[in-house]
C-alpha cells in the first residue's frame, strides 16, 4: 500500500522569547502557514493525520494552516518531537493507523533535515514552513518506515508567490 509523509518544518517564528519552546510565529511565519495549507489541498496532500511537536510554533503552522483544510483532522501534539530526530518521528509514527495513508510531521530542524536524508537519500536544507512529500510503501506504517522513500516533491512557501505556481 502506498503511503504519503508529508515532513514540514515549522513556519518562521519570532527569535525574541522567554523560551526556545514559547517561541512564536512572526508575520511572515503566519502567512506562510496560510499559503503551505493552501498548497497542500490544491495538490491533493491533504492529511488525514497529524504529528507535531508541542512548541508555540508548531502549533501555530497547524493552526494557520489548518483553516484551508477540507477534513477535519486533530493534530496530536508531543513534546517527543520537539527538537527531535529520526529515531523520534519514527516512534511517534509508529502509532498512526494503519487505515490512514497521508500523514503529516510537524517539526524543527536540523532533526527534520536529517530525517529526510536518512529517509530519501536526499541532503536538502529545510527553510521555514518547507514541506517534503514523500512516498513510501507498506500495509502498516512501521512497515512503510522501514524501508526507503522516494521524495516526491520539495515545497518552499517562497517558491509559490509565483502567479505560475497556483497559490
Amino acid at each position: 500500500m502506498r503511503r504519503r509523509l508529508i515532513l514540514m518544518r515549522h513556519a518562521n517564528s519570532e527569535r525574541r522569547a522567554l523560551s526556545d519552546h514559547a517561541r512564536c510565529l512572526d508575520s511572515r511565519g503566519q502567512r506562510d502557514a496560510q499559503t503551505m495549507g493552501r498548497c497542500l489541498v490544491e495538490r491533493g496532500w491533504e492529511p488525514e493525520a497529524a504529528l507535531s511537536s508541542d512548541a508555540e510554533r508548531t502549533r501555530q503552522t497547524w493552526a494557520g494552516m489548518a483553516p484551508s483544510m477540507t477534513r477535519e483532522v486533530s493534530p496530536h501534539f508531543t513534546r517527543a518531537l520537539y527538537l527531535a530526530g529520526p529515531d523520534e518521528i519514527w516512534t511517534e509514527a509508529h502509532h498512526l493507523s494503519d487505515e490512514i495513508t497521508t500523514a503529516l510531521i510537524l517539526g524543527h530542524n536540523p532533526g527534520w533535515a536529517y530525517a529526510l536524508q536518512q529517509m530519501t537519500g536526499h541532503d536538502e536544507h529545510l527553510t521555514p514552513a518547507t514541506a517534503a512529500l514523500l512516498h513510501g510503501e507498506g500495509d502498516t506504517w512501521p512497515e512503510a518506515l522501514e524501508g526507503r522513500w522516494d521524495l516526491v516533491e520539495l515545497i518552499r512557501p517562497e517558491n509559490l508567490s509565483d502567479p505560475d505556481q497556483g497559490v
